[in-house]
């Protein structure tokens, strides 16, 4: 039996009834349990369970138990944050040729608000020009952190980055960790990414 299937099995016999007998699922119920939470690292399905039986006295959907170990993002507040390193960044790295973004999701965001990252360093900070790329930043990373799919890390082109100077912007704190779309939606990820056991190095 596996890790999870014994912390589904502590969870059923804590919210036993009132005769003692454990909290029904069929084995259809049961698969989709275990189908949904197999991506995630045991040691975190073990807290989610233990912090529901804290708080709950009824027995957790597949979908509490995932927006307790991948809760949602507050993507306004993410926003603001990723703006921030934007702005650190052209002060770090403002004539670099390429950027190589550790949060894929951030470099989808600034190459669709300008282009590449040249589009960012000839704006000048505090113009009004900067002014209406960082609200059109904010708009469009918003839209980005609710899409369902994979990002290029990388903004410019990448053959500059054989001649030019590249600047690397590692992980922003607060992101939520690597395919929490995946985990949010109960999809199987990559084994060397389950959630909740560390980012992908």
């Amino acid at each position: 039996m596996s890790t999870i299937a014994k912390t589904l099995d502590v969870l059923r016999a804590y919210y036993a009834d009132k005769d003692g007998d454990i909290y029904p699922l069929n084995d259809v119920q049961l698969a989709v349990y275990l189908d949904a939470l197999n991506p995630c690292a045991p040691e975190s399905v073990e807290q989610a369970a233990r912090q529901w039986m804290r708080t709950s006295k009824w027995f957790p959907k597949v979908s509490d138990l995932l927006d307790t170990i991948c809760p949602e993002p507050d993507l306004k507040a993410l926003g603001l944050i990723a703006w921030a390193e934007v702005e650190n960044a052209v002060k770090r790295w403002g004539h670099a040729s390429v950027m190589r973004f550790e949060n894929p999701e951030l470099a989808e965001a600034v190459r669709r608000t300008f282009r590449d990252w040249s589009g960012v360093t000839w704006i000048e900070s505090g113009s009004p020009t900067w002014a209406i790329k960082r609200q059109s930043f904010l708009a469009i990373f918003e839209q980005v952190m609710q899409e369902d799919r994979e990002f290029d890390r990388v903004v410019g082109d990448r053959r500059n980055a054989l001649q030019g100077f590249v600047g690397e912007v590692e992980w922003v704190e607060g992101f939520p960790e690597p395919n929490w779309k995946a985990l949010r939606r109960g999809l199987p990820v990559q084994a060397n990414r389950l959630i909740g056991s560390g980012r992908e190095d």
